[in-house]
């Protein structure tokens, strides 16, 4: 009863309404006066589709041709373009990767990532690609797609020193495209002559957090409150995602007889608010006790991280195993109370 208690409380206080991520930056009108303010930073999903902009004047939503363009500062920089996608055609706002001669965009939407380059001022046609798979007795091969690499010729046809680069390309990945483009116009324009938009970034990013628990469980023969030290690791993708990790770590119990020792293995989802970010964990957490097995259960976590500067929080949460995939029957723990600081390395 208490596990189902603590799970509907996690999914209460974890429920996703409203949600807002503001930072600096500005939109462009249809007749070109910017204004300044904060946008609400989204996944690249949302933010192809609509823009919710505020300042002293504004609260609004725009979409796709309802202003011209808008950019976050020192970020993503975004422009209303009609996209044909195979035979579909769609109005959406296309990040600006590379502005010159030749354009280059990225959008993202439920069938997948999408590499297009201008056509026309305001039309912007997708890189095909093409994935395809044979059947040789029996097995299924990946054959590998030439597509993109006939288009990108006929579309780069004016410099063909470019081609031995286009012909390297064996999918399309954000940062080859910037660089050919880029090559593109170093070559006809000359160098600095284009504006890459794409700000660098660490492709992985990593969080480390050293961390104290107490927890009333039960594990294996051991039964009672316990106090464990240990350490969390958490790493993400910001091109994939800015709010989802994947955590492990290491928390280290001594034991009257034994040591005990948990290692988890979570997503966890973070709330973009500014000062005290809500979480929600899920995985799973295995057990080593020293001298009795070892054990495997679910784990839910929920807690929220405290800002204390722009790269350390203050970390609170709580968490339970629910039901146990266990090899000893001796192992299931109630609730655990955690506490640590939490650091961004990059």
């Amino acid at each position: 009863m208490k596990n189902i208690i603590l799970l509907f409380l996690i999914l209460f206080s974890c429920k996703i309404y409203a949600q807002t991520d503001f930072r600096k930056g500005e939109i462009i009108k249809l007749n070109g006066d910017t204004i300044r303010g904060e946008l609400n930073f989204q996944e690249d999903t949302e933010n192809s589709k609509e823009i919710r902009f505020r300042n002293q004047d504004y609260d609004s939503v725009f979409r796709p041709f309802e202003i011209k363009s808008y950019s976050f500062e020192k970020g993503k920089y975004y422009i209303s373009k009609i996209a044909v996608v195979a035979k579909d055609t769609s109005m959406i706002f296309a990040e600006y990767l590379v502005r010159g001669k030749k354009d280059l965009f990225y959008h993202r939407s439920a069938s997948g990532f999408h590499y297009s380059l201008s056509v026309s001022d305001t039309v912007i046609k997708e890189i095909p690609f093409k994935i395809e798979l044979i059947n040789l007795d029996g097995i299924n091969y990946q054959k590998e797609s030439k597509l993109h690499i006939g288009y990108l010729k006929v579309y780069f046809n004016d410099c063909p020193s470019i081609f031995p680069a286009i012909e390297q390309l064996k999918s399309l990945e954000r940062k080859s495209l910037i660089a050919l483009t880029k090559k593109y116009h170093d070559i006809n324009c000359g160098e600095g002559s284009c504006i890459i938009y794409e700000k660098k970034k660490y492709p992985v990013k990593i969080a480390f957090e050293p961390t104290f628990s107490y927890s009333l469980k039960k594990a294996f023969s051991h039964e009672g409150p316990m106090y464990s030290y240990g350490g969390n690791l958490y790493l993400w993708i910001p091109g994939s995602s800015e709010r989802l990790y994947i955590k492990t770590g290491l928390n280290y119990t001594k034991l009257r007889t034994s040591d005990y020792i948990q290692i988890p293995i979570q997503f966890e989802y973070v709330y973009p608010f500014k000062v005290i970010k809500p979480k929600f964990d899920i995985g799973l957490n295995m057990h080593f006790l020293s001298d009795e097995g070892q054990g495997l259960t679910t784990l839910v976590s929920s807690g929220c991280l405290i800002r204390l500067t722009d790269r350390i929080y203050l970390d609170f949460d709580i968490s339970t195993d629910l039901f146990a995939f266990s090899y000893e029957t001796g192992v299931f723990l109630t609730f655990v109370a955690r506490t640590g600081i939490y650091i961004n390395i990059n």
